[in-house]
């Protein structure tokens, strides 16, 4: 009976390692392909903003997948150093289980839970204070706000992902609304969605006359806060499934070393 639940065991830890470490070489593979492939990471952000198509003109859309193309390094090397490190230690698994070799499959529990007790801390850390992961949020869409000049190519990418930011979900204007603006090359003008509703939106909008307005345009800082913490959530989230797989995965291999301790196969 051992011998039976020993080999079932090792085969359930050996298929689970297999599919997992595939799935990490082909996240290593995206890094690779996003640090050296501008055009299949403009495929990807090219989907993304096709759903807001209606509201943003084709040379937007570009502008937005050249923004992030040109900023995706700080993920690509996260997806290769992740994707290849969590690929091996699947594979040490794979093998370990798949040899029945019990030292190697110690040495694959051990780095598991060190793995394990790791995410748990980063999640506690990480997520722990909602409030502050959505002001970090909110601090680099302001240093992003104090380049926003759609009428230069510097800050045509700022003035892009503003406007998209502003017109998504309801309008908004600014964080805290169009004196916003003043601090920023686009002075004394503002964006036309500062000036009125949809049907409203037009060239010609200033700072001044956004503010004269008898119900200015609110801010957008509420809506950002809100759009980081719904994220932050699905992150969170995430982490969590991965953890209990992980610890699922964890118990695996140690009742197979235990079964096979007690009768080896």
């Amino acid at each position: 009976m051992c011998c039976v639940i020993s080999a079932a065991l090792k085969f359930i830890v050996t298929i689970v390692n297999l599919v997992l470490g595939l799935a990490f070489v082909a996240l290593a593979i995206v890094g690779i392909l996003l640090k050296t492939s501008s055009g299949f990471i403009q495929s990807i952000v090219r989907k993304i903003v096709d759903s807001a198509q209606d509201k943003l003109s084709a040379e937007e859309v570009d502008t937005i997948v050249k923004f992030i193309g040109e900023n995706s390094t700080g993920i690509s090397a996260i997806c290769i150093v992740v994707g290849s490190v969590l690929a091996v230690l699947c594979f040490i698994g794979f093998f370990a289980s798949c040899c029945g070799c019990t030292c190697l499959l110690k040495i694959y529990a051990i780095l598991l839970c060190v793995l394990l007790v790791a995410q748990i801390i980063f999640v506690a850390v990480i997520f722990s204070d909602k409030e502050k992961y959505g002001n970090y949020v909110v601090l680099a869409m302001e240093q992003l706000l104090k380049e926003y000049n759609p009428a230069t190519d510097k800050g045509k990418s700022a003035a892009v992902l503003w406007d998209l930011t502003m017109q998504l979900n309801g309008l908004c204007c600014g964080l805290d609304g169009a004196g916003d603006f003043s601090g920023t090359p686009y002075n004394p003008n503002a964006p036309s969605v500062c000036c009125g509703n949809t049907t409203t939106l037009a060239p010609g909008c200033t700072i001044a006359a956004a503010t004269a307005l008898p119900s200015p345009v609110v801010g957008c800082r509420t809506k950002i806060l809100d759009f980081a913490v719904k994220n932050m959530e699905m992150v969170m989230y995430i982490f969590i499934a991965a953890i209990l797989l992980q610890g699922l995965l964890l118990a695996l291999v140690i009742g197979a070393i235990y079964v096979q301790k007690v009768s080896p196969v």
